[in-house]
């Protein structure tokens, strides 16, 4: 569902951040 194609070739804590902004609405704590 996710697509993190490009930010996976930048930053691995970029891919980190937007799974936190993604849990975090869907009230998920990781």
């Amino acid at each position: 569902m996710v697509c993190v194609d490009k930010s996976q070739k930048e930053d691995p804590t970029n891919i980190m951040n937007e799974i936190k902004k993604i849990a975090d609405k869907k009230g998920i704590e990781l």
